[in-house]
């Protein structure tokens, strides 16, 4: 039995075969849509994640699917990051 893996053939035993399917509909993992090593902290920028942040609340509080959850969820985590390298600069995220 072959499959592909990383445009590299992978030759499995039957046995095997059964374990490398199980792990790949089990191991999901959920892309952020956005990426923190790419971010650089500015007033608007900044400004820009804060909003994100509340969005992304205001959208978790109104409720939502499993999955669509996960996103939200993954989203989130890499928008505190941003906003984490804002306040290490220290420009603030919220609008007064």
């Amino acid at each position: 039995m072959f499959i592909f893996m990383n445009t590299r053939i992978v030759k499995l035993a039957p046995s095997c075969f059964l374990l490398a399917i199980a792990l790949t509909v089990t191991d999901t993992t959920y892309a952020s849509r956005y990426n923190h090593n790419n971010f650089t902290p500015g007033a608007r920028n900044c400004y820009w994640v804060g909003d994100r942040i509340d969005d992304i609340d205001a959208r978790m509080r109104n409720g939502y699917s499993g999955r669509h959850g996960e996103y939200l969820k993954e989203d989130r985590r890499e928008l505190q990051k941003m906003r984490a390298m804002c306040r290490k600069k220290r420009f603030k995220t919220k609008r007064t």
